[in-house]
């Protein structure tokens, strides 16, 4: 079981990936990143904080405007 695990270790941690969060309000960008990248290449759209939330409210979005 131990030699299991060790193995399992060494797998995992010689694998590699890559991540690259790129912040942009230019569609041409984001098109070009996608027809450039590797066939396997997984890409992720989070809008508006939708998949990424904080949990400290200190870094809550606030609204400039305020409603009268």
């Amino acid at each position: 079981m131990l030699i299991f695990r060790v193995l399992l270790i060494c797998v995992l941690t010689c694998s590699s990936a890559h991540a690259a969060i790129r912040q942009t309000d230019n569609l041409q960008l984001i098109k070009q990143e996608i027809f450039a990248s590797p066939k396997d290449t997984l890409v992720v759209f989070d809008i508006d904080l939708v998949l990424i939330t904080p949990r400290d409210e200190i870094f809550f979005l606030r609204s400039t405007s305020s409603i009268v």
